[in-house]
């Protein structure tokens, strides 16, 4: 039903015009994709939509729906190579966005720069563990306290402030496990290598998924035992 209504060409119209007039009409659409977007990717209610976009590597509605109209104005709009071609000019667009957005989903957007690379990355596999991560929210002290569920964002094995970088990139509780992963990959894993690494090919991507599962797992039974 989505999919056929998305191809009425007078639905389209009507919307795109709404959509340049008023930013309203992108709110209410965003307000509505979110609803979807948190039960694909099972977050957290804090999440931005800007980083549920990503995460999902589903594109924001609004540009969507202008793809959608530009394919209606084209003639042979059904070949693949039409299509391809507006799906490459929403991408630029979304791009552009999500680099222009200094309001939210900082850490996300400090690890995922380039949407396309992550978007055509073909064994993309996210987890509970590995989306804690990328998102910056989940069982993380810092993230905790902002949301009013704890009074100390110290990290319980060093004491330093507890964010998602810190658990999984610079804990010296994990230097040792951390220091054979990268041997492993041949390479240093930090916030700017993480993400190019885990997409150079499916076996570095489990390795890392894998590597933060294992962190937030001991982690998560850690808090358990100290409750």
């Amino acid at each position: 039903m989505w999919g056929h209504t998305l191809h009425n060409p007078i639905w389209s119209t009507g919307m795109v015009r709404n959509l340049e007039k008023k930013k309203t009409y992108r709110n209410t659409l965003s307000r509505i994709q979110r609803m979807a977007l948190l039960r694909i990717a099972s977050g957290y209610r804090t999440i931005s939509t800007n980083a549920l976009q990503v995460i999902t590597a589903i594109p924001p509605i609004a540009l969507l729906a202008e793809e959608r109209h530009r394919l209606f104005r084209k003639e042979n709009s059904h070949l693949q190579a039409i299509k391809q071609g507006e799906r490459e000019e929403t991408l630029t667009k979304w791009q552009q966005c999500w680099e222009r957005n200094t309001e939210n989903a900082a850490w996300t957007r400090t690890l995922i720069e380039d949407l396309r690379k992550w978007i055509k990355c073909e064994h993309r596999n996210l987890d509970f563990f590995l989306k804690q991560f990328l998102l910056g929210h989940g069982a993380f002290r810092a993230y905790l306290k902002k949301m009013g569920l704890t009074q100390e964002d110290q990290c319980i094995y060093c004491g330093m402030q507890n964010t998602a970088e810190h658990t999984i990139l610079t804990c010296d509780r994990w230097e040792m496990s951390r220091k054979e992963l990268e041997i492993e990959v041949s390479e240093k894993v930090d916030r700017n290598s993480v993400i190019d690494i885990m997409q150079r090919s499916k076996e570095y991507w489990e390795k890392i998924r894998k590597f933060v599962g294992k962190i937030m797992a001991t982690k998560e039974e850690r808090g358990k035992s100290m409750e």
